[in-house]
């Protein structure tokens, strides 16, 4: 199941019962934002461990809530 904490917070634990659970949703979101990419852009994504990782970096890198005095 794909959820919000996937892309709003860090990995759990590994020591955490239930990573394995967490692990298998989390690569299933990584495969569902490369996957609504162009190959072109998820090329460069491929590398992250983490869907948070990659949501991160596309929002610095995507995303259009600049200030208009720091550019």
């Amino acid at each position: 199941m794909i959820t919000l904490n996937h892309i709003e917070e860090e990995a759990i634990s590994h020591d955490n019962p239930y990573f394995q659970i967490w692990d298998n949703d989390d690569s299933r979101t990584m495969i569902w934002l490369c996957g609504s990419m162009t190959t072109k852009i998820s090329r460069n994504y491929m590398v992250y461990s983490i869907a948070y990782g990659i949501w991160e970096d596309l929002g610095n890198t995507f995303s259009m809530r600049h200030d208009i005095f720091t550019c």
